[in-house]
């Protein structure tokens, strides 16, 4: 396919003519949805056997929160302990707790 083209002085007057093939047209590609994924509803209340937040201290969790504070204040206290008395410092510390 060919386009033609006027040319044109400064006062517009034609003084030629020019044919040149036309671009091509480019389209652009086609948009690709993504699937819509269905998901089932979102329960609002927790399952029989898992408890509310609220309640999260059980004997359990306030033991393990336990342990884990005495094990931070023991390594706290071996830190300052000689380089040699360390683990002893650490080991005695526990002791100390009932661990």
């Amino acid at each position: 396919m060919k386009c033609e083209v006027a040319i044109t002085n400064r006062s517009g007057d034609v003084t030629g003519r020019m044919r040149h093939p036309a671009a091509p047209v480019i389209q652009p590609p086609p948009v690709i949805q993504p699937p819509v994924i269905q998901q089932p509803p979102v329960s609002q209340q927790p399952p029989v056997n898992q408890q509310p937040s609220g309640l999260s201290d059980t004997p359990k969790s306030q033991i393990n929160k336990d342990r884990d504070r005495d094990l931070s204040e023991c390594e706290r206290e071996s830190a300052f302990a000689g380089a040699g008395d360390k683990r002893q410092v650490f080991d005695k510390c526990m002791k100390a707790r009932g661990y």
